[in-house]
């Protein structure tokens, strides 16, 4: 009869659970939604305001103290914002293309299957064609390089 009990009420609770579960996450998808929507809205950076301008490769951790310092969020919420852009772009580059306006655009190829060597034995073997992502910067970003 307890162990009755105890069942039910564990049930209960793995049902609220999920309830919270689900508005945690819907939360999360509107505070992305705005802060994209600020993002997307905010006026252009100086360019002698970049934080990490100087850097030879800009990584992870540089993006994130980047998109911090622009927006005045924390750090915490810049890397849920940059990691959530991440995850949208590898969730739906897998049917289709994702284009970023101004920016470029993500698309899924595959490379294709071709000899590689060993370099200090020379041996030769397959590599197996795969799936990428590859990028193609618009016209503004490449005019921006040259």
């Amino acid at each position: 009869m307890i162990v009755v009990q105890v069942l039910e009420q564990v049930q209960v609770l793995e049902q609220v659970l999920e309830q919270v579960l689900e508005q945690v996450q819907e939360q999360v998808q509107e505070q992305v939604q705005v802060l994209a929507l600020a993002l997307a809205l905010a006026p252009a950076p100086a360019p002698a305001l970049i934080l990490s301008i100087h850097f030879m490769s800009l990584g992870r951790d540089d993006i994130v103290n980047n998109i911090s310092f622009e927006t005045f969020l924390t750090k915490e919420k810049s890397k849920v914002f940059f990691e959530a852009f991440l995850q949208s772009v590898k969730l739906n580059v897998q049917n289709k293309k994702v284009k970023i306006s101004s920016f470029g655009t993500f698309y899924k190829g595959t490379s294709p299957e071709r000899i590689g060597r060993n370099p200090k034995t020379l041996e030769e073997f397959i590599i197996q064609k795969k799936d990428k992502i590859f990028f193609a910067p618009s016209n503004k970003i490449k005019s921006k390089l040259n």
